[in-house]
């Protein structure tokens, strides 16, 4: 109904202008002007004629609003109608993983994992790995980094003797499901990680149609590494008309001498603003 009024806003003011008070104007001149003839004199007053045009006026403006209201309901319903039955195409790009043993099979495989292969597969875990001074986005850790993960922290290490220690890392880990829990598609999703008031880094996953999820593993191994940091997560998208949205979760990572482990905040509202 805005976009309707604002589009005939000059048509409306004029018609304003002439019908409540161009005219009633003219009426109010017209019964100080004495007749010519008795033909011409006025068996009304000026009273009762400008009653008798703001009832036909009342009477217009009822119908006008009516067919005004008919057909703006028509077209949302027309429109409504059209959005729940229009496709639309959207791409999900697979990332591929490949080995190529060039040497020959006289070189020996003691595993699967030497041999060749060719992998496809759509991005749907994401590890954001913190160091000291920088930030990592990849699609899994690596072995050292899951072995301080599924240990609990704690992870071997060789010595200068030879000799391997146990050694007990303050590590961060907060894995999440992001899920799209919407009516509508969000195209074009990118999931972005920074240091707060620092520039983003961020991942494209394409496409999550409703009910679609991703796997998000914020990670550090050691939290002495990065100290008191506030973090910023940030999901960008947009829905099948092309309108653009994004959602903030805010993180404060630190890490407590006291106790020796790492400790942490995050803001799980992420209120969704538009893009404009």
């Amino acid at each position: 109904m805005k976009s309707y009024l604002f589009k005939h806003k000059w048509k409306i003011i004029g018609s304003i202008i002439i019908f409540w008070v161009l005219i009633p104007l003219i009426i109010n001149l017209a019964f100080k002007i004495n007749a010519v003839t008795s033909i011409f004199a006025a068996e009304w007053s000026a009273g009762d004629v400008l009653s008798f045009y703001g009832s036909i006026i009342a009477a217009v403006v009822t119908i006008i609003g009516v067919y005004i209201t008919i057909d703006y309901s028509r077209k949302n319903f027309d429109e409504d109608e059209m959005n729940r039955i229009r496709p639309y195409m959207a791409l999900t790009h697979y990332k591929f993983r490949a080995r190529k043993v060039l040497l020959g099979n006289n070189t020996p495989v003691e595993t699967e994992n030497q041999g060749d292969f060719y992998e496809e597969y759509k991005l749907e875990r994401i590890y954001i790995v913190l160091n000291e001074s920088s930030i990592e986005i990849k699609d899994k850790l690596e072995k050292d980094q899951l072995d301080i993960l599924m240990s609990g922290g704690m992870h071997w290490e060789s010595g200068s003797n030879g000799r391997a220690a146990l050694r007990s890392y303050p590590y961060i880990s907060y894995p999440f499901k992001v899920e799209n829990v919407g009516c509508g598609a969000a195209i074009n999703t990118v999931i972005g990680f920074c240091e707060e008031q620092k520039p983003r880094r961020g991942v494209s996953v394409f496409t999550l149609k409703p009910g679609d999820s991703a796997y998000l593993h914020i990670f550090c191994e050691d939290a002495k590494k990065i100290g008191n940091k506030r973090y910023v997560l940030d999901f960008s998208y947009y829905d099948t008309r092309g309108n653009g949205y994004s959602q903030k979760f805010l993180l404060n990572l630190y890490y407590d001498a006291y106790t020796d482990t790492a400790k942490g905040t995050i803001d799980l509202a992420g209120d969704q603003v538009s893009l404009l």
